[in-house]
């Protein structure tokens, strides 16, 4: 798939859960003890949810993210990544 820079997710994983958050939407998913990836149970697991929000919050304060806007991209550089795919 080509990649999205228009849509940032940022996450935290515990043993049990993935939890994911962008600027339109969040996503939880169980882990273990069986892997359910393919469902995003947000809104099922309010409890879960609200605690993998915090836990990211507390996580994004420590550790602030420094986001770079995009720049120019070397031709040479463009061209490759097209050929992988990344880039349409």
């Amino acid at each position: 798939a080509p990649l999205d820079t228009t849509a940032p997710k940022v996450g935290i994983v515990t043993d049990r859960w993935k939890y994911l958050r962008s600027r339109k939407s969040e996503e939880l998913y169980a882990l273990a003890p069986v892997a359910q990836e393919e469902t995003n149970l947000v809104m099922q697991e309010t409890e879960v949810r609200d605690r993998m929000k915090e836990l990211l919050d507390r996580a994004l304060e420590a550790w602030p993210l420094n986001v770079i806007e995009p720049g120019e991209i070397d031709p040479e550089l463009l061209q490759s990544l097209r050929a992988l795919g990344y880039v349409e």
